[in-house]
């Protein structure tokens, strides 16, 4: 009786896993860069507009016009970007993949007949706890974005890629935050003698207009303000592979519970 619940079990645990594998197949296939979108996007303000397109982890041929009254009254700023690397969207893939491969691992640990139930459950309690966490890694990428190494708290990636070059005192940034691409426009004034005000924190919500602070901009040390800032969140279908990678850890949560019927 105790082998019939055994094969059982490790026959449902498999199964499982096999679902949750799809899902991430799925998903793993939706950021190999096959699809590509076109997305349009405008400021509330009017002061950031443009387009771009997505191919999987991929930004390419993106346009971008800015107009801060402060800086440019007459004509917009005009500025084309080849392409980048969403790192965020990368590392949620790498992530997945991992957990594709774990998984896998799982289910051919499971098919061992073999094992006694104690062996068979810290195998799997161990192999679930690896991919849940490989799971919420890639989730975490695609909800929160890396703060230490956006502006002010690290020099700008992308100044230096757009043809024409970004001036010293703009700065455009593109990021993943709840699902959706952020695009961050910031006007800037070099300033030539201390702040008064303290530097922008991570925690501040809203917009950073008249903080100061020490950044650097095309490898040089400045103290800037910010004068101007545009913003503009650009839904881009990520809403999906969260939901697909949230799935798959409820799915190894039973797998979990599943295996305890055999201790």
């Amino acid at each position: 009786m105790t082998s019939i619940r055994l094969m059982s079990a490790a026959d449902n645990v498999v199964e499982t896993a096999r679902v949750a594998g799809a899902d991430l197949e799925s998903e793993a296939s939706n950021a190999s860069g096959l699809e590509s979108r076109l997305v349009s996007f405008q400021s509330p303000d009017g002061a950031l507009r443009g387009s771009f397109r997505v191919e999987g982890c991929q930004v390419v041929d993106a346009d971008i016009s800015l107009k801060f009254p402060k800086w440019n009254k007459g004509s917009a700023f005009k500025t084309t970007l080849g392409s980048f690397t969403l790192n965020q969207v990368l590392n949620s893939s790498i992530s997945v993949h991992t957990a594709l491969g774990q998984l896998r691992r799982l289910a051919a640990t499971c098919e061992q007949h073999h094992l006694t139930a104690a062996a068979l459950s810290q195998h799997v309690s161990q192999i679930c706890s690896e991919v849940t966490q490989s799971l919420r890694f890639a989730m975490r990428h695609l909800l929160t974005p890396p703060c230490d190494k956006l502006f002010p708290h690290a020099e700008p990636s992308l100044n230096l890629a757009f043809q024409p070059t970004l001036p010293v005192d703009m700065i455009v940034e593109f990021t993943v935050e709840n699902k959706d691409i952020i695009i961050s426009a910031y006007q800037l004034a070099v300033l030539t003698q201390a702040p008064t005000k303290p530097p922008l924190r991570q925690a501040v919500k809203g917009s950073p207009v008249g903080l100061t602070f020490q950044v650097v901009l095309h490898g040089v040390p400045h103290l800037v303000e910010v004068v101007d800032f545009a913003q503009v969140a650009c839904p881009c279908q990520y809403e999906t592979a969260v939901a697909r990678i949230y799935n798959s850890i409820q799915l190894c949560c039973e797998l979990t519970e599943k295996i305890r019927v055999l201790t």
